[in-house]
């Protein structure tokens, strides 16, 4: 299964460096509707067999404008909005500035890594089955795409800038395959 995954674009959060989390269903800012405009434009003619989406308002305005945008026919009508592709809750850190986290000690009502992980990868083996073969659009958070590159290639924090795409081959025997890191170059348009 080969994932085009697109961050969502800029927040007021995201801009302020403040943590958002599941908790806060926040909306695009002005530059983010800007930042979309551009990942639309990159992908407009790449066609998907299906594409799946986080239900947050921030993932589902960044795939509305994609839809927008895109010259496939029909590929409005294979659209899941997945529960599992949500960001990671941070329960009360909700909202606090990234800077005033303390990683090694989250709040008992964070959700612990192993479930995020979790949720995410099983996420993507319930459609693995009927989609090996197929090319899926997957709009979602740095969150989401950070944890799918540390777990499955071994990398170390790596940096997920909004509207980002990054492209790799999911395999459910783990023989998974990096074909693009996070790339932003069509915001340089």
């Amino acid at each position: 299964m080969e994932l085009y995954l697109v961050r969502h674009a800029q927040t007021d959060y995201n801009k302020s460096h403040r943590i958002q989390g599941s908790q806060i269903d926040s909306e695009l800012n002005s530059e983010g509707m800007a930042q979309t405009e551009k990942i639309a434009k990159r992908i407009k003619d790449s066609s998907f067999d299906l594409v799946l989406c986080s239900p947050l308002k921030r993932t589902r305005k960044t795939l509305e404008m994609i839809l927008e945008k895109h010259t496939q026919d029909k590929l409005g009508d294979v659209i899941n909005f997945e529960e599992g592709l949500k960001e990671r809750d941070w329960g009360s850190m909700s909202g606090e500035l990234w800077k005033n986290v303390d990683f090694q000690n989250l709040p008992i009502d964070a959700e612990k890594h192993e479930d995020f992980v979790g949720r995410i990868v099983a996420t993507l083996e319930k459609y693995y089955a009927e989609n090996k073969d197929s090319k899926v659009l997957v709009v979602t958070h740095g969150g989401v795409v950070i944890k799918l590159l540390e777990e499955l290639f071994g990398q170390d924090s790596p940096r997920v800038p909004n509207v980002s795409l990054t492209v790799f081959k999911f395999c459910i025997d783990g023989n998974h395959k990096l074909i693009m890191e996070p790339c932003n170059v069509h915001l340089e348009d």
